[in-house]
């Protein structure tokens, strides 16, 4: 019998959470909740809501009316958690089939190539991500899914455009394939 991945969190943290001291959290209080999960591994509301900080703020800084930001932040939801499942199916197409691999001296190289290019340093391209609601490391991890997306265009779909194929409808159509070959799981 295969458990789904939410039965199996609750099946590992159960224990640990009945083990902690009752002060850690109040009863029938969320602490987070699982909102998808490709091939087994869970993208938590928490990633997510970290992931959507600098985009609420930019939707909050746009000139739109209060009463259409709920929407606005429900669809930028919406949308990132659709991104993280893609996120996830080219790390499994690539590093988990041992294809590629990012190491820290690219994403240090990345964040140094955007200061110059912006006539800054990279620690001013990191005070800025932070202004703009990113920690360091989510900065960091932000670079490094970019950098693999750039290392899975160009390993895995650039090669298979064609006269007739634009890299945007390869990438479709290998992100369809990976849909259709990893398991994944939305929750409402």
């Amino acid at each position: 019998m295969r458990l789904s991945a939410f039965a199996l969190i609750a099946v590992v943290a159960f224990p640990v959470l009945s083990a902690m001291p009752a002060h850690a959290a109040p009863p029938n209080k969320v602490l987070d909740r699982v909102v998808a999960a490709v091939k087994g591994r869970p993208i938590l509301f928490s990633e997510v809501r970290r992931r959507a900080v600098p985009l609420f703020l930019q939707a909050r800084t746009a000139a739109l009316a209060a009463d259409k930001r709920p929407a606005a932040e429900t669809e930028i939801v919406k949308r990132l958690v659709e991104r993280m499942i893609e996120d996830r199916l080219i790390y499994i197409d690539t590093a988990e089939r041992g294809q590629m691999s990012v190491a820290a001296e690219e994403i240090d190289q990345r964040i140094a190539a955007s200061a110059r290019q912006s006539g800054l340093t990279p620690a001013d391209v990191l005070r800025e991500a932070k202004n703009q609601g990113m920690d360091v490391q989510d900065y960091r991890d932000e670079i490094e899914r970019q950098l693999y997306d750039g290392k899975w265009l160009e390993l895995r779909i650039r090669p298979k455009v064609t006269a007739s194929t634009t890299l945007d409808a390869e990438r479709k159509k290998r992100l369809d394939e990976l849909r259709r070959e990893i398991e994944i799981e939305v929750l409402p």
